[in-house]
């Protein structure tokens, strides 16, 4: 047996034992079904060409271990090329949420950087850290948008493109093997010195359409989904399609891109601009850090940890030094979200 040979039957038998180890028998069958199409596909491409070329033409025998050596060799580079990329990004570099302390040398405030769905591990440091930092007598600044009128409800749907819910980031964690936050976890330890600095549903309606125009009348002109995605029954659908290890592949592959996408500032504006929520965020972002950098500024507390999104600490941080330039980062502190 040559070592072509002995390659191909090797390659095909980890392929097809995993994928029917993976899934049974559907990805098995389906990954015979496409090798034998495209054998016979490329072989007729192959036999048109040596026709036309005039040139001598290969047996069906050596015809398939050329093709199926191909194929092995290109499936290889290809799994081999995507799992570095998905540990690398899980395991060897994955994204890191920093706490920012930052001083004006009167205040000293502690921005952690958040997002709504994460490891438990990551949860409970951040828990401690509020322990230990109200100890030290820090008060606690939180983010939580508070909800607004129904109708308002609907409209903020309609801007962001999905039906937002309480369950929507619940809803979400289950394809990335993670959990929603839950602010209940970081409230009222040590004392009640706890403060939500945020808007609400209504005031952020108010200010879209005051800078963008009504929601319902320039809906086909700003929001590019007319019907806004359900989140739950999207992620329901592919759990209730997915068994439990096609699950785990699925979960890895979405940990490895979230990762990449929390490091890539550049990856997220794209995605704004592409989802077509650009002008939301314009209004949920810059809004709210005003908001933020006016209670940072005014707060009679010289010592704070604020519990905020990681998009917008950069902003705050630049009111806050146009308004003081004494304001500066002290130092930074990382901490691991997904890993």
């Amino acid at each position: 047996m040559s070592k072509k040979s002995a390659f191909i039957i090797i390659f095909y038998t980890i392929l097809f034992s995993t994928t029917f180890y993976v899934s049974w028998i559907s990805w098995l069958f389906d990954s015979v079904l496409l090798l034998f199409f495209y054998s016979i596909l490329f072989y007729g491409i192959y036999f048109l060409y040596s026709k036309l070329r005039k040139r001598e033409l290969k047996s069906v025998k050596e015809y398939l271990l050329y093709f199926y050596h191909r194929i092995a060799v290109f499936m290889l580079i290809v799994f081999s090329i995507f799992f570095a990329l998905f540990y690398y990004e899980n395991s060897i570099s994955p994204a890191k949420l920093p706490e920012f302390t930052i001083s004006d040398g009167k205040k000293i405030v502690k921005f952690q950087g958040m997002a709504h769905i994460w490891s438990d591990d990551f949860y409970g440091k951040i828990r401690n850290n509020v322990i230990a930092y109200k100890k030290d007598w820090f008060v606690l600044f939180f983010e939580w948008v508070k909800p607004g009128s129904d109708v308002n409800n609907e409209k903020f749907n309609k801007m962001l493109g999905i039906n937002f819910s309480k369950k929507t980031y619940i809803d979400l964690s289950k394809l990335y093997w993670l959990r929603a936050q839950n602010n209940q976890d970081f409230l009222w330890l040590v004392n009640n010195q706890d403060f939500n600095i945020d808007t609400n549903i209504d005031e952020i309606v108010s200010m879209y359409e005051a800078k963008y125009g009504v929601v319902d009348k320039m809906q086909n002109q700003v929001i590019k989904q007319e019907t806004p995605f359900d989140v739950e029954k999207y992620v329901a659908e592919i759990v209730s399609t997915f068994n439990d290890r096609e699950m785990k592949i699925l979960i890895y592959v979405n940990r490895a891109i979230m990762n990449f996408i929390v490091k890539s500032q550049a990856i997220q504006d794209f995605a704004l601009e592409k989802t077509g929520s650009k002008n939301v965020f314009d209004i949920i972002l810059n809004n709210r850090n005003k908001i933020l950098a006016t209670e940072i500024q005014n707060s009679e507390h010289k010592k704070m940890y604020v519990l905020y999104g990681l998009l917008h600490f950069k902003w705050v941080f630049d009111i806050l030094q146009k308004s003081d330039p004494n304001w500066q980062i002290v130092s930074v502190k990382y901490y691991y979200p997904v890993r």
